[in-house]
């Protein structure tokens, strides 16, 4: 490194962390026994009484270090010529101690040369040692006049401080005792504050790589602006739609970008959030624009800006309005399609029915695979509005501006690029019918204010439109999450839930509708075609389905289509857990030989429970019967005699 005063120490290898500029060969020392001792990569240079600042700039120019440490002149300069951390090689209170002993209650007057903020436990020696002391601070080392001058008037007749400040004073001909401090403890305390940097470092480096990782797979065009509007970040997405304005969007100011945008509509909004504006950039595109401002501690620090071309908004809007045109025409299930003779699914029928004859909002609430939409379709079909639209929509699916437009449709002009005549929301389409918001729980506080008044006051009104649209619709709405503790956490507006949750149909899940499992089952059989066996309705009936009718239809076309014009069996009908966590467990089991003893005993013991019956004994064990088959092979419990034996059971 050019300008670097030899010799340099280096403790392992580059990129180095941490770098030391010092002029004192013992302090070079010490930082070389701390590092190797911490396992710090240091970059150790020894730098002149004079050109210190110059080291120390060469080294954090040609190392990258992310922290240095040096102290007095050195530390004082580069606190205001870099960003880079310094840490200070301080003086030790022993070092002050040594100096002032011999002055102890002396009455004399000692003054410290030192620059700003590095003069505090020279104070407190001094007060305790009964001696008259002055902090004289310096504000550059070759400008000492002004501190003398402070010194003659204060008559102070000893000076200390750093070398090369005593050295100066002693040629104004003050008398004064340079502070050669060379203190093991204190270059060893200044390495562990690194260490502790550093790691808080690596750990703010994790995240803040993270988190850009994350922004810049985002595809929606983010950016960040501080309070002048100068683009400070910009995601992947950004700097490729803005490549042919700049090839670095950083440093630039977001008017370059949109050049009839008024910094007024950033700032001027009430709340945090601002309302989206529609903006044309410099190439004569139209975005979508959207802002957050950001402010930390009461003062405005910046300004989130996300953006959406208006041709992505429409070509989305295209798919989710062909998805929902498909949803509505199909064939709406009633009650009677419900599968199911426990009694709990008999209570939810007849409760839905009662449900059908009411217009009071439905809240359907359940576990995932529940069938939430099949009793929604069924209060409808068995209602007053069987013949008029049924329409449903995920609340969760789409964002909160796409969700908007669905539900409450825009007016012609809304944007640049809308349909001639405007487009009509889905209450509106649903007129005379019912709408189904599923997942409701999701939808965002803005699309809850703006549902509410739809059913306070029963009209709709499109985006960017001041007219009012009356609509006579029905809300079912469905959920498996709590609604009432996200009111009371204060997620989901209080006034919303109690205008949807007037009737409450509450869906059993499947491990509590008895022998329905296997209703289910057999009507499915019935409807593709295939056949199932005794034992696999019987593992049907006995297994636990966390993800309910859902999960457990998945499992049989899985078995369907691994066996396909056969007949289902138990040993067919594999679990996601089984086929995901099973192999890599049973390994672990074959390579741990205690525990596979350990199971061998557990297994024998269960097996002679049930006089070595492999059906009785995998259901008292949870487990299939295939699964069971395999454990017992693997753990050689399968002889001539058992084998045989094994096969009859």
């Amino acid at each position: 490194m050019t300008g670097l005063v030899q010799p340099l120490i280096q403790v392992g290898e580059r990129p180095f962390d941490f770098g030391v500029v010092t002029p004192l060969v013992p302090v070079a020392q010490y930082a070389e026994e701390a590092a190797r001792s911490m396992g710090i990569r240091t970059c150790i240079a020894l730098s002149g009484v004079d050109n210190d600042v110059e080291v120390a700039l060469e080294m954090i120019r040609a190392e990258n270090v992310k922290l240095l440490a040096t102290r007095g002149y050195t530390e004082h300069i580069l606190r205001s010529r870099t960003t880079v951390p310094i840490l200070s090689i301080g003086y030790s209170a022993e070092n002050f101690f040594e100096t002032l002993l011999p002055y102890q209650n002396s009455g004399l007057a000692v003054g410290h040369l030192c620059f700003p903020g590095q003069g505090g436990k020279f104070d407190k020696v001094a007060r305790l040692l009964g001696i008259k002391g002055y902090r004289l601070e310096v504000e550059d080392r070759d400008e000492l006049d002004d501190a003398l001058d402070e010194a003659r008037r204060l008559n102070i007749e000893l000076l200390i401080g750093g070398l090369g400040l005593i050295g100066r004073a002693r040629k104004k001909g003050f008398q004064g005792i340079p502070l050669l401090a060379e203190n093991r403890e204190v270059v060893w305390q200044t390495f562990a504050d690194a260490r502790s940097m550093l790691a808080i470092h690596s750990i703010s480096a994790a995240r803040n790589d993270f988190i850009r990782t994350i922004l810049d797979t985002n595809p929606n065009i983010i950016m960040y602006c501080d309070a002048d509007l100068t683009i400070t970040y910009a995601n992947a997405s950004a700097a490729q739609t803005f490549a042919a304005v700049a090839s670095d969007l950083t440093g630039r100011a977001l008017s370059e970008l949109f050049p009839d945008i008024d910094p007024g509509i950033c700032f001027s909004c009430p709340g945090e959030r601002c309302e989206p504006t529609l903006l044309t950039d410099a190439t004569g595109r139209e975005f979508l624009f959207e802002q957050r401002r950001i402010t930390l501690q009461d003062d405005l620090h910046g300004l989130i800006v996300s953006l959406s071309t208006v041709a992505d908004i429409q070509k989305k809007e295209r798919k989710v309005r062909q998805k929902h045109l498909v949803r509505e025409l199909r064939s709406v299930f009633t009650l009677g399609d419900i599968v199911g003779e426990s009694a709990a699914l008999r209570e939810a029928r007849a409760c839905a029915a009662r449900f059908a004859a009411s217009e009071a909002p439905v809240l359907i609430v359940g576990e995932t695979g529940t069938g939430k939409e099949m009793f929604a379709q069924g209060i409808h079909a068995q209602s007053a509005r069987a013949q008029a639209p049924f329409i449903s929509i995920n609340c969760a699916s789409l964002s909160e501006h796409l969700l908007e437009s669905e539900l409450f449709g825009y007016e012609e002009g809304a944007f640049t690029s809308a349909r001639r005549g405007g487009k009509p929301g889905l209450f509106e389409l649903a007129d005379k019918g019912t709408i189904f918001l599923d997942e409701i729980g999701e939808m965002a506080p803005a699309v809850q204010a703006r549902l509410l008044r739809v059913l306070q006051d029963k009209v709709v009104t499109r985006l960017g439109g001041a007219h009012f649209v009356a609509v006579d619709v029905r809300v079912v709405c469905a959920t498996n999450r709590n609604l009432l503790d996200m009111v009371r956490a204060g997620t989901f507006r209080a006034d919303l839930f109690y205008r949807i949750n007037t009737l409450i149909l509450v869906l059993p899940p499947l491990d509590r509708r008895g022998d329905d499992a296997v209703l289910i089952a057999r009507s499915w059989a019935a409807r593709v075609g295939v056949r199932l066996s005794p034992d696999a309705l019987e593992a049907l009936r006995r297994r636990v389905w966390r993800g309910n009718v859902r999960e457990m239809l998945h499992v049989l076309e899985r078995a369907r289509t691994m066996r396909p014009g056969a007949v289902i069996r138990d040993t067919d009908l594999l679990s996601d857990e089984e086929l995901l966590a099973g192999a890599g467990r049973e390994a672990g089991e074959t390579r741990n030989a205690p525990e596979s003893a350990s199971e061998r005993g557990e297994l024998v013991a269960a097996l002679e429970r049930h006089r070595w019956h492999r059906g009785r004994t995998a259901a008292a064990l949870g487990i299939s019967r295939a699964t069971l088959w395999k454990r017992m092979r693997r753990l050689g419990l399968v002889s001539a005699g058992r084998l045989s034996a094994a096969r009859g059971s």
